[in-house]
């Protein structure tokens, strides 16, 4: 496919634009296709998403607002659909804009077992905001911990609903939704809850924990963990790495990848989260311990025939399966493993 995103650069100012021109699937009555363009943004990113956006909801009969005023009330979405409906055709165009990964899945789960139940079968147009505040309150007591999380995709959907012109105003504008600032939760073993709440470790129960994972652990698991807290890079940027990716001489790190994880295409490679890549500069010592996985690593496969493992060389990950090296323990449970350790 090639690329419809052009870069404009402005001859008086230097300033780098991007746009593009969109040919959406022909509205029914209309003997062509209709063709839209758009531009100014300033990101690549940011043009290829409105892109893909528009491709989406065409696809659903959801046309720019030029267009949807020349179709018939009846071949459009509107406020008279469903709750459940308008979702349907939201995940469609959510998922379009290349949200893929866990959160992808936990942001399902927030509509499929709280949402959808309370407004699934409501109209649009009958979601008011005393019934958003009510939901919201309800939410608060029975899942206090994630009842945010849950309000504000509720807010984004309907807030989706009104910037594509099916409602005027969106209900949850002035519905308050809690900040958590402290979670409560059971205490399972003693000494866990500064770790836990904090949610990451200092630097003397880093340090303990490398220590242990030295002794106790196979190389690459420790490798990986004393890559992860020397570098800064997410869990998936440092599975998806590969030698190539890794400047030994000038001590440099290329991250332009990640891996991800959803139920429908289980563990796969994608961009980063932000969808750039940079450079991370690395330690001696860590660059030490790379290159003495690396030599461990080529013996292992040498020894298993794994070939393919080898001209692809990833550092942690097996593209001939996509199942990683390494399981690791949910967050929650690493206060657990120190608590062990101690």
């Amino acid at each position: 496919m090639k690329d419809p995103i052009k870069e404009v650069i402005n001859k008086r100012t230097g300033i780098i634009t991007y746009e593009f021109a969109v040919n959406l699937v022909k509205p029914d009555g209309w003997t062509k296709s209709f063709v839209t363009r758009r531009r100014g943004f300033k990101s690549r990113k940011k043009a290829w998403e409105s892109y893909m956006l528009l491709k989406s909801r065409a696809a659903q009969g959801i046309y720019p607002d030029s267009v949807r005023n020349k179709l018939k009330e009846s071949d459009t979405i509107n406020s008279d659909v469903s709750v459940a409906t308008y979702f349907n055709v939201y995940w469609k165009s959510y998922k379009a804009k290349g949200n893929e990964s866990t959160i992808n899945d936990k942001t399902f789960g927030y509509f499929k077992n709280h949402i959808l139940p309370n407004f699934g079968e409501t109209q649009l147009k009958k979601v008011t905001p005393l019934l958003c505040r009510n939901f919201a309150e309800d939410l608060a007591i029975k899942i206090p911990s994630s009842s945010r999380q849950v309000l504000v995709y509720w807010k984004a959907m309907l807030q989706d609903a009104v910037n594509m012109g099916v409602l005027e105003k969106n209900p949850m504008e002035n519905v308050h939704i809690p900040i958590n600032k402290e979670v409560r939760r059971k205490k399972e073993i003693a000494g866990e809850e500064d770790v836990f709440f904090s949610n990451y470790y200092n630097i003397e129960e880093l340090m303990k924990f490398l220590s242990y994972t030295k002794q106790h652990s196979p190389q690459k698991v420790y490798t990986f963990f004393l890559l992860l807290a020397h570098s800064g890079l997410r869990r998936g940027e440092a599975f998806a790495l590969r030698w190539n990716d890794i400047d030994f001489e000038k001590r440099i790190i290329k991250v332009n990848k990640s891996v991800g994880y959803s139920s429908e295409k289980n563990l796969h490679l994608k961009s980063t989260k932000n969808h750039e890549s940079r450079k991370v500069p690395i330690d001696k010592n860590t660059l030490e311990k790379l290159k003495e996985w690396k030599d461990t690593q080529l013996k292992e496969l040498v020894f298993k025939k794994n070939m393919l493992n080898l001209i692809m060389n990833n550092l942690f990950l097996k593209i001939n399966s996509m199942s990683c090296y390494i399981h690791l323990p949910p967050v929650a449970g690493y206060p657990q493993f120190i608590h062990q350790i101690n």
